[in-house]
């Protein structure tokens, strides 16, 4: 009788031992599918950099806060903060400057206050911009155009191209003369380029001042944003 149970007990391991190698052996296409659209940003952030030089270092904070607060007082007649505009800043940069031509010298002091703006309406960029430079901002350090709610739109494009994947290995299957049973894996991903980098043209200070003052504001494209989903899946034939 031992001997029995050991032989059944040894005949459904080999059974069990051959259905796994089947399985693991049983063929699969691989296909990588994209879907991918164009939407209009729906926030833009925009950072100024104030800086201000002079041998003196209370006068070089003075100067700083001065042009600081005028930017910041002409920009924000332009935001709309019951709609979350807003305006901060986000660094101060205080440092001595020293020449090493002959020697370590001291030769003045700089101060750096840089501002950032959120926006919810694309279309005043190019207005914020002349009005910021024309007031004592510096340089435009950073220029955002953002998409922000994504998860429906990348849904929608998880699912096209999820049915993508199914037609695209239907049809490598049939081709094959074998058809598509199941899925082995799946995996889905969905990112966007938020992180376009507008160009626009630098004028001088009084073409910036007179454009501020007409209403009109620097030349901005403000482009698209890109999501695209992919979807990498493995599907079962025979």
């Amino acid at each position: 009788m031992k001997k029995l149970l050991a032989l059944f007990a040894f005949i459904f391991v080999l059974t069990t031992a051959a259905y796994a190698e089947a399985k693991q052996e049983q063929g699969y296409i691989s296909v990588n599918v994209e879907a991918s659209e164009d939407y209009n940003p729906t926030l833009v952030k925009l950072s100024f950099a104030i800086e201000t030089r002079d041998k003196d270092p209370e006068i070089t904070a003075n100067l700083n806060k001065q042009q600081s607060e005028k930017v910041i007082n002409a920009v924000k007649a332009l935001i709309d903060t019951t709609k979350n505009e807003t305006i901060k800043t986000t660094s101060y940069y205080f440092n001595p400057e020293y020449s090493y031509k002959d020697g370590r010298k001291l030769t003045g002091y700089v101060a750096v206050n840089t501002l950032q703006i959120a926006i919810k309406d694309p279309n005043k960029t190019g207005k914020i911009i002349s009005t910021a430079l024309s007031n004592g901002a510096n340089s435009v350090s950073g220029l955002e155009f953002i998409l922000e709610e994504t998860n429906d739109n990348c849904n929608l494009l998880m699912q096209k191209a999820a049915q993508g994947a199914k037609e695209r290995a239907g049809k490598i299957a049939a081709s094959m003369n074998t058809s598509v049973i199941g899925i082995k894996s799946i995996n889905a991903s969905c990112s966007s380029n938020s992180n376009y980098s507008a160009n626009f043209r630098m004028l001088n200070s009084k073409a910036m001042a007179d454009t501020a003052a007409e209403g009109a504001g620097v030349p901005v494209e403000m482009g698209k944003t890109k999501l695209r989903a992919y979807v990498n899946a493995d599907f079962y034939v025979k």
